[in-house]
Formats: C-alpha cells, structure tokens, sequence
C-alpha cells in the first residue's frame, strides 16, 4: 500500500513547481491513458503487482518535464545565437574577423593580429551556452530575472562577455 500511496503522490506533481511544466507532465499521462486505455491511477493501483508499468509511467512523467524545458531552452538558444551571429557579422565587417555557423555552433575565426578562433554553443544536457576562447571555458546559464544567458561568475550576459574576449584578442574596445 505505501508504493501505491507514493505513486498517487507522484500524479499529483507536488515536486514540480512550474505550472507549465505540471500541466505537460499530465498530459502526457493522459496520452498514455489513451494509448494505453488504463488510468494512471489505475495504473497506479495495480503497482504493487506490477512495478515495471508504475517504472514507466514515472519515467514518461519526469520525461515529460523535461522534454519541455529542454524545448524552452532550445528556443532561448536559438534567439540568442541568431541576435549575436547579427552582432558578429556586424562587428566581423568592421574588425577585419569572420563568423561561421549556424544555431547549432557559432565560430569566430581570427588572422590578426594573430590566428584564433572562438567557438560558441548550446550545451543542452546542460542547458548552457558554452564559449571557448582565449584557452578558458565560459559556461553562461539562463537568467530568468534577466531573460538572458548570464556567465554567473562575473554576471556578464552573452554580449558583454564575447565583447570582452573579442577586445582581448583585438587589442581594442569593441561592444556587441
């Protein structure tokens, strides 16, 4: 009876906070009712003999959650890396630098004054963008505050730390 009680208890989402993400995780055992034309509670209730289906629905239900943050996070990255390949191509144009890629990996590549090239992207498992340049590693994490991706370290957004790295390797002040 207590798996029972614990499984009732998981349906009820009281470990997720996020109103989106409760409604995503029911919906998605409401499509396995459909697909499966057994309740989750029923399900549920019949866990103690059988705990590979309540194994899962738990699985489908944390699945669930995080297929939809990983999906708000794909959008966000997406955003930022469009606006800040703009910016680049803008700065490149100006500063004498090429940018290649596309949302999944941006790369500045530098000749002057001496050869390098900064690589950007998405670390979905993560949900971070990753910047490697200058031979260090900046990991920039969502700011919901900001609706930015913010270096927590230093609190520099995606901007003010890929100006920062550019003017290094320039030698001169440049702002995204």
């Amino acid at each position: 009876m207590q798996l029972q009680t614990f499984f009732v208890d998981l349906l009820s989402l009281p470990h997720i906070q996020d109103p989106l993400a409760r409604f995503a995780a029911r919906s998605a055992a409401f499509l396995f009712f459909l697909v499966t034309r057994h309740s989750p509670l029923s399900l549920f209730t019949r866990a103690c003999s059988s705990p590979s289906a309540a194994l899962a629905m738990g699985i489908l239900l944390v699945y669930a959650e995080f297929m939809l943050e990983e999906k708000d996070f794909q959008r966000k990255a997406d955003a930022a890396f469009d606006d800040l390949k703009k910016r680049l191509l803008a700065l490149g144009d100006e500063h004498g630098f090429d940018v290649e890629g596309e949302a999944g990996k941006l790369e500045v590549v530098f000749e002057e004054p001496e050869e390098a090239k900064f690589v950007i992207s998405p670390n979905t498992p993560v949900r971070e963008i990753w910047i490697s340049a200058l031979s260090t590693s900046f990991k920039l994490g969502w700011n919901d505050s900001r609706s930015a991706f913010v270096l927590e370290k230093t609190g520099e957004d995606l901007y003010a730390v890929m100006s920062r790295v550019i003017s290094q390797q320039l030698g001169a002040q440049v702002t995204l």
